[in-house]
């Protein structure tokens, strides 16, 4: 269940909506899942993950295990989706296509663009390092032309590099250590945290988060 929000997730809808009234479970611990799930997403996207039970038992087990305080949970689908439009007046996002040829230049025209209409220039800077270094790594390891997405809440700045391949990126470490960082290790120590995720119909997101502390 967990592996599946995360990778609906990746594909940045406004919202999930989960039915759980006909979801067995072993215990009433298990629906803990939910809160695991809301946690992976919050660290990358401010996207709201919503649960719909009928069932007044199911609903009592979620507030016993503090499950509501994270994933809220209505009635019926209605209702759910009328809290998450509410919600998503808190974001602001933005996506381009990234072509395999002057993808770089691509990129950092989108996001010097995109922040600028944000009013977010502090930003600039770090983003233009981090996302070239995505949206490079995705061209030079892959064979397929990403997508970049930018999405500002209140807590800072996410960067996302999606593309069709199902190889994640890892940071190599340089055995005799260096003074100079590069690649993934430059994204590490600019970002506040970032990752690969899967998508739900393949390949991954690859996505970092600017935090306010990490302007430069």
């Amino acid at each position: 269940m967990r592996e599946s929000i995360t990778k609906h997730a990746a594909e940045a809808p406004d919202a999930i909506v989960v039915d759980i009234d006909d979801l067995e479970v072993p215990a009433e611990s298990a629906w803990l899942v939910f809160t695991s799930a809301r946690w992976l997403i919050a660290r990358w996207q401010n996207l709201q993950l919503l649960l719909v039970a009928n069932c007044p038992e199911v609903r009592s087990a979620l507030q016993r295990h503090g499950i509501t305080r994270y994933c809220p949970c209505f009635a019926d689908e209605q209702e759910a989706y009328a809290a998450a439009a509410v919600g998503v007046r808190s974001r602001r996002q933005a996506i381009t296509q990234i072509p395999a040829a002057g993808g770089s230049a691509a990129c950092r025209v989108f996001v010097r663009d995109t922040l600028a209409r944000w009013s977010l220039d502090a930003y600039r800077t770090t983003a233009l390092v981090i996302a070239t270094e995505l949206v490079e790594n995705a061209i030079r390891h892959t064979p397929f032309e990403p997508s970049l997405r930018l999405e500002h809440r209140p807590s800072g700045l996410t960067i996302a590099v999606a593309d069709d391949s199902d190889q994640h990126p890892v940071r190599r470490e340089n055995p005799e250590g260096t003074a100079l960082l590069s690649g993934l290790g430059l994204v590490t120590s600019l970002a506040t945290a970032w990752g690969s995720t899967p998508r739900f119909g393949g390949g991954k997101v690859v996505w970092a988060v600017i935090g306010k502390r990490d302007v430069i």
